[in-house]
C-alpha cells in the first residue's frame, strides 16, 4: 500500500482523478494479511518492484480496479500484469517474487545467449505463423472513470487487412483501465504482438539456464535455420529435475514496447444533457 513506496504510488488522470500503480496493487496484493496473501515484504524483490513501479508511473500507468472475492487472488493479479504487461515470477534462485514489465529498450548484444553448440541439446519444434494467422483489429473495453461506464476503444494494422484481404477482430475486456488515451495504447501494444507473424520455438537447454524467468528477453541463434541474434521473450520454462539434468524454454520472437502515444482519435458521442 501507500507505506511501499508513496511517491510512485498513485498515477494522476486529470480533472481530481487518480489511479493506483499496478506494482502498488501487486505489492499490496501479496503482502496484506487481511484480505491477501500475507507474505512478508521480505519475500519480494524490492528492487525489481521498485523499477517496475518507475517505468508504470512514467508510462502514466494507472489501474483502478479491486479484488472481488470471487475470484482467485492469483487469477487477480495475473489481471493486474495483463492490464501492465508484465510478468510476477518466483526467482528459484532467491525465491523472491519479482516484477518483470514486458518493454522493450534492451540491447541485444547483452542478453543471454542460447545456440546449438554452446548449450542448447535441441530445437524441439520451430514454427514461424503466417500472416493469415494473425488478428488485425483489437477492440479493448475499458471502464471511463470520469463516467463509471465502459467505453470502448478500435485499433487497425491496415496492412496486415490488407494482406489477409479483410478484418480480423478480437475484442479485449480490460475493465481496470481507466481512460480512454490509456486504453488506446494498451490496444496498440497487444495488436504489435498479434498482428505480426511471429516465430515460435520450444528449446531443451542445458542448466545454464537456471534463473531465467517468464517475461525476460533472451537471444537465440541457430545455424541450421539461418537465426542470428533473435530476440525471444520468454513464455515458459520448465527447470525439470536435477538427474534429468535438462531445461525446456517455450520462446516467442519479441515485438513488445508500450507505444508512448496513441493515436487513436475518440469520437465524442455529440450527446448534450438536456
Amino acid at each position: 500500500g501507500a507505506a511501499w513506496y508513496p511517491a510512485k504510488a498513485q498515477i494522476d488522470l486529470g480533472g481530481g482523478d487518480w489511479a493506483m500503480n499496478p506494482a502498488h496493487i501487486v505489492y499490496e496484493t501479496l503482502t496484506n494479511t487481511e484480505w491477501g496473501m500475507g507474505y512478508p515484504p521480505a519475500s519480494l524483490d524490492l528492487a525489481s518492484f521498485a523499477a517496475a513501479a518507475d517505468t508504470f508511473h512514467a508510462e502514466g500507468m494507472g489501474l483502478c480496479f479491486q479484488w472481488v472475492r470471487s475470484d482467485s487472488i492469483e487469477g487477480f493479479v495475473q489481471d493486474v500484469m495483463n492490464h501492465a504487461g508484465g510478468v510476477l515470477a518466483q526467482d528459484p534462485r532467491t525465491s523472491l517474487f519479482r516484477i518483470i514489465p514486458i518493454r522493450g529498450g534492451y540491447n541485444v548484444a547483452t542478453l543471454p545467449e542460447f545456440r546449438r553448440g554452446l548449450n542448447v541439446i535441441e530445437v524441439e519444434s520451430f514454427q514461424r505463423a503466417a500472416v493469415t494467422e494473425a488478428v488485425n483489429e483489437i477492440t479493448v473495453t475499458y471502464t471511463d472513470v470520469s463516467t463509471g461506464k465502459d467505453g470502448t476503444v478500435t485499433v487497425q494494422q491496415l496492412a496486415n487487412i490488407q494482406a489477409q484481404g479483410g478484418v480480423v477482430s478480437q475484442g479485449i475486456n480490460y475493465v481496470g483501465i481507466p481512460t480512454s488515451g490509456l486504453a488506446s495504447r494498451v490496444a496498440l501494444r497487444d495488436l504489435a504482438v498479434k498482428s505480426q507473424p511471429l516465430c515460435k520455438v520450444k528449446l531443451k537447454v542445458d542448466r545454464s539456464a537456471y534463473g531465467i524467468l517468464p517475461g525476460q528477453v533472451v537471444r537465440w541463434s541457430d545455424a541450421r535455420l539461418g537465426i542470428v541474434d533473435m530476440p525471444m521473450r520468454v513464455l515458459q520454462i520448465n527447470y525439470g529435475t536435477l538427474t534429468a539434468g535438462t531445461i525446456t524454454m517455450d520462446l516467442a520472437e519479441d515485438v513488445f514496447g508500450l507505444p508512448a502515444t496513441g493515436y487513436v482519435g475518440q469520437q465524442p458521442s455529440g450527446w448534450v444533457e438536456p
